[in-house]
């Protein structure tokens, strides 16, 4: 397996880097707060079997009525979500 820096040096030697895309590249930034529970992040699953039946959350409503801000991420990416999948699987696991 070749390290990163060796492919970069091949590509930059054969004219494959571009500097100009690389000067507008911008470093991966995560979505940190300055202060805990400054975001909260949660994932809308579908109903919910229970034992009184199927249960449909309705959380946006909710939530927009708290006045709290919602935002969305793009749908079939779980890897955008990665603390509300684990989340999920430790539900089906421990409680479902």
């Amino acid at each position: 397996m070749l390290a990163c820096s060796t492919v970069h040096q091949i590509l930059r030697r054969h004219g494959r880097i571009d500097q100009d895309a690389r000067a507008a590249h911008k470093p991966f930034v995560r979505f940190e707060h300055e202060h805990p529970n400054d975001l909260w992040q949660m994932d809308f699953k579908g109903h919910v079997l229970t034992e009184r039946g199927r249960c449909h959350p309705q959380l946006t409503v909710w939530l927009m009525q708290l006045g709290t801000g919602v935002g969305y991420s793009r749908p079939y990416h779980p890897q955008t979500q990665g603390k509300d999948e684990r989340f999920h699987r430790t539900l089906k696991l421990e409680l479902l």
